[in-house]
């Protein structure tokens, strides 16, 4: 139900380029399964296929209609979301990483129980000009989140990006 990279990479730097002429606020997710490949060694294929469909419904539940999702790699997916400042954009991560968290109790599924995600959340003009640097900043920050335990949003710190 999500469009692929290959769409996002068609899409983005129009979206970008809107937003600089117009001066509005875009912000970028970039969110992972967390334990996906351990998910579906343990459960198999079909159960990961049930969780990315959940996955993929939830997120469009919390999703505003300018809102766009994309699925970025096996269990990646961006999301950029127009005219966002970076306190919306990390009140709507939030929302997401609750949604999923929550899934278990949404579906008789119990292999559900545990199923959690990980989101980088960079926006333009807070932390760059580039729109190949926002999503990389974003990317980063998803690396973050991961590298603290998982399960949790993290916002590309600013006084960090020089580093990068």
């Amino acid at each position: 139900m999500l469009k692929n990279r290959r769409y996002l990479d068609l899409v983005l730097p129009q979206v970008f380029n809107s937003a600089q002429k117009t001066q509005e606020c875009l912000s970028i997710l970039i969110a992972d399964i967390d334990y996906f490949k351990q998910f579906n060694d343990n459960f198999g294929h079909k159960a990961g296929d049930i969780v990315l469909k959940l996955v993929s419904q939830a997120v469009q539940s919390v999703m505003r209609t300018s809102d766009l999702a994309y699925r970025y790699g096996g269990e990646e997916l961006v999301f950029i979301l127009p005219n966002t400042n970076i306190e919306v954009a990390e009140i709507i991560a939030e929302e997401i990483r609750q949604k999923i968290k929550n899934l278990q109790y949404e579906y008789s599924y119990n292999f559900l129980t545990g199923v959690t995600i990980s989101i980088g959340v960079a926006g333009f003009p807070e932390h760059t000009q580039s729109c190949d640097d926002l999503l990389q900043f974003a990317d980063r920050a998803l690396y973050q989140a991961k590298a603290q335990g998982r399960d949790q949003v993290v916002v590309i710190d600013p006084n960090a990006i020089h580093l990068f």
